[in-house]
């Protein structure tokens, strides 16, 4: 009978069932939009729990709060200002005066300054190369070539920079400073600051690569240690340990010479001669007698480690360290 109805009033049949499936539909988005509102309703109440929570704190944007926002504000910028003006004073390179200097003048600069800087390491029996006798500065000393006025400021300045790092080479102990280079005259600028990379290879010890790294924080400049690439010194360079290796002795043994030759004679020639002879007794049929102790192990067992050291060379090692100098702008100088 149902199928009977439904084919007499087919019309009606449809219209039935497009309205239950509207009203799923239309079941369906009011349930997910009163999903949303529940989520919006959670968000509106954290803001209102928010707000209540400054209110009972009285942080409110009256404007009180707001003068004193602003003085603190100021108060910052002032510190900042300040701390930033110290870092330039204790840090910037200050070359002297330029402003009166012609390109001749600045080239004869360079040459003595290269001269100063060479000898420096040589009196410190640092070996360098021809390749290195200029200091970066090869291109501004050719017979027909003089430095642009417009870069005598930078030279300067770069002058200064590499007075330094020559210095704390010069005093570190290393046996040679094979090459330094500078890619760019001009500085990299930065918001706040600008730096200028060197890329310095050396060879040396474990120790005075050690100590020339470490002085890098003590310098007057402010340098980073971006990269280093440390390896094995090849066998070309023995002769170079040789000469590094007694150097080092003088500096990390001190009296160790003294206690290993002239003391050690002391106590393995007159002090063992005693006790090899007078000292020990001989039995009748000619055996020690084994109730004296051995002078041999008992000498060995008396001295510390350090001095019963017979050969000490270290190998030398080549390192390639990348540096970069720093510079900080003082934005209201």
């Amino acid at each position: 009978m149902i199928l009977d109805f439904i084919k007499g009033n087919l019309f009606l049949a449809v219209f039935a069932v497009i309205c239950l499936a509207l009203t799923a539909v239309a079941g369906w988005d009011t349930i997910s939009k009163q999903s949303k509102v529940n989520q919006y309703k959670k968000q509106v109440e954290e803001v209102r729990s928010s707000a209540r929570a400054f209110a009972k704190f009285k942080w409110m944007l009256s404007p009180k709060n707001e003068d004193k926002a602003k003085a603190n504000a100021s108060m910052a910028k002032e510190n900042f200002a300040a701390t930033l003006k110290k870092i330039v004073d204790r840090y910037n390179v200050k070359p002297q005066s330029d402003s009166d200097m012609t390109p001749g003048q600045v080239k004869n600069l360079i040459r003595r300054r290269s001269l100063v800087m060479e000898n420096k390491l040589r009196g410190e029996n640092i070996e360098i190369p021809e390749s290195l006798k200029n200091f970066t500065f090869a291109p501004y000393l050719g017979s027909k070539v003089f430095p642009n006025p417009r870069e005598i400021s930078m030279i300067m300045r770069q002058l200064e920079i590499m007075d330094e790092v020559v210095n704390l080479l010069a005093g570190s102990g290393i046996a040679q400073v094979t090459a330094i280079n500078r890619d760019e005259l001009e500085p990299t600028s930065m918001d706040l600051h600008s730096y200028i990379e060197f890329k310095v290879k050396l060879v040396g010890e474990h120790a005075s690569i050690v100590h020339f790294l470490n002085s890098l924080h003590d310098s007057k400049y402010f340098f980073v240690l971006r990269k280093i690439d440390i390896q094995e010194a090849t066998n070309s360079l023995s002769d170079l340990n040789d000469r590094t290796s007694d150097r080092t002795s003088d500096r990390t043994t001190g009296g160790m010479t003294d206690r290993m030759t002239g003391g050690m004679t002391d106590r393995m020639t007159g002090g063992m001669t005693d006790r090899m002879t007078g000292g020990r007794k001989i039995r009748d049929v000619g055996r020690v007698d084994d109730s004296e102790p051995d002078s041999e192990s008992s000498l060995v067992n008396q001295l510390q480690q350090h001095d019963r050291i017979v050969f000490m060379k270290y190998p030398l090692l080549q390192a390639e360290l990348l540096l970069a100098y720093y510079e900080f702008h003082d934005r209201e100088g």
